[in-house]
């Protein structure tokens, strides 16, 4: 496997940022307990909240191996009480394509349907799925604060 791009790099910074500010603060460097490696893997202890996020600048959404990693982060969902699941894509649009995806895995898998957005930010396009109990008091995501390119599914 060749070292990421500096396109790609870059993707996962603004996640890195955008998790830290959401108040994901831990980083989980060792991944998830199934050995699994997001990009960016932080989590909000008080919430018990997770943050998963992936750059992409090489693969699309119909790129099967990227799918496939997707739906074994997805697989741990369930395990706290707000997950959140990020893609951050070259483009609003590529982001959209990225949102569908997330859809399929959902409907593939019968998980709970959660908030699915598609934004623009920073140039670049970044598809969210928010998953568990989303009281105003929990919430950490500020997501009337992005541009929507989409909206709740």
């Amino acid at each position: 496997m060749s070292a990421p791009s500096h396109e790609h790099e870059e993707r996962r910074a603004l996640l890195d940022s955008i998790a830290i500010l959401a108040g994901f603060t831990m980083p989980l460097s060792s991944g998830l307990p199934d050995g699994a490696r997001p990009d960016v893997l932080r989590c909000a202890p008080a919430h018990r909240a997770l943050f998963m996020g992936e750059a992409k600048h090489s693969e699309s959404a119909g790129n099967t191996n990227a799918f496939l990693r997707l739906a074994r982060y997805s697989s741990w969902l369930l395990a706290c009480d707000l997950v959140v699941l990020a893609v951050c894509a070259r483009t609003p649009r590529e982001a959209r394509q990225w949102s569908e995806a997330v859809r399929r895995l959902i409907a593939t898998y019968g998980w709970p349907i959660g908030e699915i957005q598609a934004n623009a930010i920073s140039g670049s396009g970044i598809a969210w799925f928010i998953c568990g109990e989303i009281a105003e008091s929990k919430m950490l995501i500020p997501t009337d604060s992005l541009h929507s390119t989409g909206g709740q599914h």
